[in-house]
């Protein structure tokens, strides 16, 4: 009885020390946000991707809100340039997440476009919406992602190419080779029937040399 109540106490103290980690993860989290309140503006320097060849000048993020009762009109636009020094041309992507009071994003503003090769391209991207409660922002304001032909080559969160996981392929299936052992098999089993045929046909052969016997008789 009492190992029963000190395995319950364990198992009460595992979970009330999980819990107390998942707060502590959250709580860190939500001071990571900027809220919109009242009639705000917030300009946020967004990190640009460290990639070879790619330069980002005067990219920020400007954040407007005008809150009327329980509702908040939020005006985003998202200001910058992008200089492409590399071969080909690439893709550029910005998504623009926005949180509510419990820290969960409850929308995604994001934007796209194509900079071709020894170019520069200007960003200027504006949204305005409205939301109902407190409105919240990511200190980082935005995640800038690059791909160069179709590939991933850098994000502003600092992952690059080479810190991507390589994707392996999967392992080839063994069904054929099993497909071949039951197709042996079943050669075997034809083979085998095949010669018990025959070794059941041969005792019909003196069967015959009695008639024959018979009839000379």
């Amino acid at each position: 009885m009492r190992k029963l109540i000190g395995l319950f106490t364990l198992c009460f103290m595992l979970i009330v020390a999980g819990c107390t980690n998942l707060d502590d993860v959250l709580d860190t989290f939500s001071k990571t946000l900027t809220s919109l309140t009242g009639v705000t503006t917030k300009s946020i320097r967004l990190s640009g991707v460290n990639v070879q060849g790619v330069q980002f000048n005067n990219y920020v993020l400007e954040a407007k809100a005008d809150t009327t009762g329980n509702y908040v009109k939020v005006d985003l636009e998202v200001k910058g340039e992008v200089v492409n020094q590399r071969n080909s041309k690439l893709k550029v992507e910005i998504q623009v997440p926005i949180y509510n009071n419990s820290a969960k994003i409850i929308d995604l503003k994001s934007v796209a476009f194509i900079v071709n090769p020894k170019s520069s391209q200007n960003i200027e991207k504006r949204w305005t919406e409205t939301y109902e409660g407190i409105v919240q922002l990511n200190h980082s304001g935005a995640l800038t992602t690059i791909y160069e032909n179709g590939q991933f080559i850098g994000d502003s969160e600092g992952n690059n190419r080479g810190t991507q996981k390589q994707q392996h392929k999967p392992a080839k299936p063994v069904v054929k080779k099993q497909v071949k052992a039951k197709n042996n098999n079943v050669k075997l089993e034809r083979a085998n029937t095949s010669v018990q045929k025959q070794v059941e046909s041969k005792p019909i052969e003196p069967a015959k040399q009695v008639r024959q016997q018979r009839r000379s008789r």
